[in-house]
């Protein structure tokens, strides 16, 4: 929008920009309205940066939420069977349509004085494989043989805070204590202080009294689950459970987590894009008719020089481009960031670009589309204002105030002297 530059040394070249070309002149004006009108141009950036930056902040939290989801349940389980024996297993793994099967043994858990559950369990490979996105290993390795034992990081700091790896761990199993060595700290994408768990090998497990060798749970992850409706999984679920004579359950992570992005999330974001775009275009069209009542002469000047309504519209059209690429960028690029974080526990687990770029191609529409329809109503307000009725303009204008005369306190001598003042002529020249 052209402004008092015209009036600061701006206006000078405007003839000469005349006589070249349309597009170079718009260009012109535009870019020099950008920088004349500095606070105008300060607020409304300001108001494109948080519209992207509170849209790209929603959109990418849900995108996180979503894909940690997705990322905890991948290629993990979605039935388990309890009560299993080593011939019960080796019959689940010969079904033609199990992938692969993970076996866990609880050898013993017990809730000490602080009310806390302390559990000594056994996992085989494929355990520790669909396990691998609910947990990390911190420092060490998984324990292989003997007595090696891997422990949470949470136990460690709070009853064994100065056991490292390859130290002892004494722990109480059942009714003795036994000298475990430590190989490896694991930590939990979702920590629980009330219960921990301790990773033991099959040597030990096997070789304890309080071995149970008909008391596995057998994880079982079918080909295609994915391809597959919730509702066939566990059908297929309840078939196999009774072919083995044994219980079963499903998996929480995985049916709790969609396969879809929820009819409600988007009408909730639906509703946020809203309510931003509704305050953002308020602010924006006070901000420009404003501008319009500080700088209207002005539009009526470039008409008087020639400039066509179509060449106002192109110049205002630039501008808004020229905002919205310094505002909504950094607007979405702050949003992803802190969305994704917030959103996930590791910012990678909950990072899809494939999702982010498309929100963020979203957003940065949006903002355009908010900031074109803002200044809808100004634009076709400049363009249908005559030469004269701007120059007639009375409303607001950069011109300082005319100061008003003061006057002394009214007196009787003071009165006589204004009179005489304003009367020149004497009583007697009369």
């Amino acid at each position: 929008m052209v402004s008092s530059g015209i009036n600061n040394g701006f206006g000078k070249g405007v003839g000469k920009m005349i006589r070249r070309p349309k597009k170079n002149m718009i260009h012109k004006i535009a870019l020099q309205e950008i920088l004349v009108q500095k606070r105008r141009n300060i607020m409304i950036i300001i108001a494109i940066f948080l519209a992207a930056f509170l849209l790209s902040l929603c959109g990418a939290m849900v995108s996180a939420i979503y894909h940690s989801q997705k990322n905890l349940s991948h290629d993990t389980f979605e039935v388990l069977f309890h009560n299993m024996s080593k011939q019960k297993i080796e019959t689940l793994k010969k079904y033609p349509d199990v992938e692969r099967v993970a076996i866990i043994n609880h050898l013993i858990e017990e809730v000490n004085e602080d009310n806390v559950s302390i559990s000594i369990d056994y996992y085989d490979e494929n355990t520790y494989y669909i396990s691998r996105n609910q947990y990390r290993l911190l420092d060490g390795r998984l324990p292989e043989s003997g007595n090696e034992i891997v422990a949470s990081e949470g136990y460690l700091k709070k009853y064994a805070p100065d056991c490292a790896i390859d130290d002892e761990l004494l722990l109480q199993v059942g009714q003795e204590q036994v000298t475990f060595k430590l190989t490896g700290i694991v930590s939990y994408t979702t920590a629980d202080e009330s219960k921990y768990s301790l990773y033991i090998t099959k040597d030990f497990l096997e070789g304890s009294p309080y071995y149970n060798p008909s008391s596995y749970t057998a994880y079982v992850h079918f080909k295609n689950a994915d391809a597959v409706s919730n509702e066939e999984l566990k059908e297929r679920g309840v078939q196999i459970a009774h072919d083995l004579d044994t219980t079963y359950d499903y998996s929480a992570l995985y049916f709790n987590n969609s396969k879809e992005v929820s009819m409600g999330t988007v009408v909730l974001f639906f509703c946020i894009t809203m309510i931003v775009l509704f305050a953002g275009v308020v602010v924006i069209q006070s901000v420009f008719y404003m501008s319009i009542n500080e700088n209207i002469r002005s539009y009526g000047q470039l008409c008087v020089v020639g400039t066509t309504k179509k060449q106002l519209k192109d110049i205002i059209k630039l501008e808004n481009v020229i905002l919205v690429l310094c505002g909504a960028p950094a607007g979405i690029l702050a949003g992803d960031l802190i969305g994704t974080g917030l959103g996930s526990s590791r910012i990678t687990d909950g990072f899809d670009f494939i999702s982010i770029f498309s929100i963020s191609v979203l957003v940065f529409l949006i903002c355009a589309g908010m900031v074109m329809f803002a200044t809808a109503k100004p634009v076709k307000f400049i363009t249908n204002l005559s030469p004269i009725e701007a120059q007639k303009y009375v409303g607001y204008q950069n011109n300082s105030a005319k100061k008003r005369k003061s006057y002394k306190k009214m007196s009787p001598f003071w009165l006589t002297i204004m009179n005489i003042g304003r009367d020149k002529k004497r009583p007697s020249e009369r």
